[in-house]
């Protein structure tokens, strides 16, 4: 997972400060949850590519764009996840994994999806969103430190507002998705100079890649 360091929303200059010490603004203003990426407030978002394989450092053929933004209630995320197989000309549309419907079930990781982990260092534990192509997701908390997979707990509810968008264009194949996540529910807005870790990865199905 890319691993990203970000700075209090409280402030209009908010950025987050990448693994590889580059920065990434993060936006502010409040967009329209319809999974379509076409608002101003990511326009004015630095987002944060490319997306590299877990396993080889390499960058994944199937590239990805993470965004983040904000406003006095939510935090925002987007992900625009490239996909060759979404577009006509390939005769691949059927390779698009996009069956689960749950919610907190393992099914999700066989899905075409991606999952975020937010850690505010003033909770207890690191909050964790996958979200499958479908719109449908999980939320749980995990440890900060140790076996996260064995001691997730899924007690917790995100209260996310989540939307994708399927697009099948000829020459043009993605699909992107907007999350609105309460800052009550993250465990309050943060305040000035307060900086928070946060990774992203992508699970492309067709190609095997995982991405971050």
């Amino acid at each position: 997972m890319k691993k990203t360091l970000f700075t209090a929303a409280a402030i209009a200059s908010t950025a987050m400060a990448m693994a590889d010490s580059s920065l990434i603004s993060a936006g502010m203003g409040t967009p329209v949850i319809d999974g379509k990426l076409n608002d101003t407030v990511w326009q004015n978002s630095i987002g944060a590519a490319p997306f590299t394989l877990t396993k080889s450092n390499s960058f994944a053929k199937q590239q990805s764009v993470l965004r983040y933004a904000w406003d006095d209630e939510n935090l925002y995320i987007s992900f625009f996840c490239k996909a060759e197989i979404l577009d006509p000309v390939n005769n691949k549309l059927h390779a698009l994994a996009a069956n689960y419907k749950g919610h907190d079930k393992d099914a999700i990781y066989r899905d075409d999806m991606v999952e975020i982990l937010l850690e505010n260092p003033a909770a207890p534990r690191i909050f964790d969103i996958a979200v499958s192509v479908t719109g449908a997701f999980n939320d749980c908390t995990v440890p900060k430190n140790g076996d996260m997979w064995n001691h997730r707990d899924f007690k917790w509810e995100s209260g996310a507002k989540v939307a994708t968008y399927v697009n099948k264009e000829v020459g043009n194949g993605f699909w992107s998705l907007e999350i609105a996540v309460p800052w009550k529910n993250l465990g309050g807005k943060p305040q000035n100079n307060a900086q928070w870790l946060t990774a992203a990865a992508r699970f492309e199905k067709e190609s095997r890649e995982i991405s971050g």
